[in-house]
C-alpha cells in the first residue's frame, strides 16, 4: 500500500474520533514526502529519460 491510502486512513481514523490528534500525528509523522508524477499523453511518457538508479538506507 503507498503513503496517501495510508494517510487516508490515519485522517478517517481521527475524524470518526476513533484516535486523538496524537495518535494521528504520530501515524502521519511515519511517512516521508514523496514526489508522485502522472503522465497523461504518450507525449510525456517518451519525454522522460533515464538519470539514475540510488538504494535509499534508513
Amino acid at each position: 500500500m503507498s503513503a496517501a491510502p495510508k494517510v487516508y486512513a490515519a485522517i478517517d481514523m481521527y475524524m470518526r474520533e476513533l484516535w486523538d490528534m496524537e495518535r494521528t500525528l504520530q501515524a502521519l509523522a511515519f511517512y516521508e514526502r514523496n514526489d508522485q508524477y502522472r503522465f497523461l499523453t504518450p507525449r510525456s511518457i517518451a519525454a522522460l529519460r533515464y538519470v539514475e538508479t540510488y538504494e535509499v538506507k534508513q
